[in-house]
């Protein structure tokens, strides 16, 4: 998907570890954006330290308020900073200008979709439990699968973000407005006291 591509990473992270990837998977450039003043700093050392600062140039700011050099536009777009609901951190936002200003038509997104889930549950998670974390009661991730004995129904899906769909990123109306009903076929009898949510990625092309 990259070889031979310019990519722009929104979200580099401190080991600007999917920036270093792509270059390693034969990117021609890539231009890796980072808003966390450390964590930027900590990407700058990590793309030195791999000898990458020819290919890689790190933008410090929020991609909404940051431009790409000399005008250029990517071929493909990385985005990975996903909350515990998908859309939590302004990702439709994010992607929807990065389609408008940094990206070449035809562009290839990584991921291509991604999805959020989300089942309502009862009492105190086990997980919460084993690693000393409050309970939240409102929401929380599954980190590596939920105890079903405390769910009360299904999980069902409550968000697609559609990466990969340029006419939909660019009216952005729509596709920063997510609202969803749900209803909840409960199982066994308890009080709903929480909401379990993970995301679901997909990074298959279309």
């Amino acid at each position: 998907t990259v070889k031979g591509k310019t990519v722009v990473e929104i979200g580099t992270g401190p080991a600007a570890f999917f920036a270093r990837k792509a270059c390693m998977a034969g990117a021609s450039h890539v231009y890796a954006i980072e808003a966390n003043n450390a964590s930027y700093h900590s990407a700058k050392e990590a793309v030195n330290k791999a000898n990458l600062a020819d290919k890689i140039t790190l933008l410090k700011g929020f991609s909404t308020n940051v431009s790409l050099p000399d005008g250029v536009k990517a071929d493909v777009l990385i985005y990975d900073a996903y909350g515990e609901i998908a859309s939590l951190d302004g990702g439709p936002l994010v992607i929807s200008d990065a389609w408008s200003r940094f990206l070449k038509e035809g562009a290839k997104t990584i991921p291509q979709k991604v999805s959020t889930f989300i089942a309502p549950l009862k009492g105190k998670e086990p997980f919460f439990e084993s690693m000393d974390i409050p309970f939240d009661s409102r929401l929380y991730s599954v980190f590596g699968g939920s105890d079903s004995t405390n769910q009360l129904a299904e999980f069902q899906k409550i968000e697609d973000i559609d990466l990969s769909d340029s006419a939909a990123a660019s009216n952005s109306d729509t596709f920063l407005s997510n609202n969803k009903n749900l209803e909840f076929k409960v199982t066994k009898a308890g009080l709903i006291q929480g909401l379990a949510t993970y995301i679901q990625v997909d990074n298959s092309e279309a």
